[in-house]
């Protein structure tokens, strides 16, 4: 089980602010949020990964993901997988990373790290989630 980092909003494809809590809504995303109505995760221990490795200083948001988690494997996670985040809020799995070329394809200081490691989920069941929430693996895809 792994646990909430940061909730991150702003403008796609930028860099987001990010904030203690948000509330992940059905087809919208997070709530404040200029996406999608699809919320992309990425892992903390990526993004210190890339920190030690490329001597970047990013944090929770550089790479323009949405949710920031820590303590769970997200590139282990099949697609359909479902997530629960707190006590309510359920995400699906539907696909990993962000086709090369594509034009929502984010980059912080030349690193794509989103679209490489990240994953992008629907909003099944939607709620408030704060740092801290519980992440975990409902249901894992064949």
């Amino acid at each position: 089980m792994g646990y909430l980092v940061a909730v991150c909003t702003g403008r796609r494809a930028t860099v987001k602010r990010c904030k203690a809590r948000g509330y992940l809504e059905l087809e919208v995303g997070v709530r404040g949020d200029q996406g999608s109505g699809e919320v992309s995760l990425l892992a903390m221990e990526q993004i210190e990964r890339a920190n030690r490795q490329l001597g970047l200083a990013a944090a929770p948001g550089s790479f323009g993901e949405h949710l920031t988690v820590a303590g769970i494997d997200l590139r282990a996670l099949s697609i359909r997988t479902l997530l629960r985040i707190g006590d309510t809020t359920v995400l699906q799995i539907v696909r990993r990373g962000i086709p090369p070329g594509s034009y929502v394809a984010y980059s912080y200081q030349g690193y794509p790290l989103l679209a490489v490691h990240g994953v992008f989920c629907q909003i099944l069941r939607g709620g408030h989630v704060e740092k801290g929430d519980a992440v975990e693996v409902i249901e894992s895809a064949p």
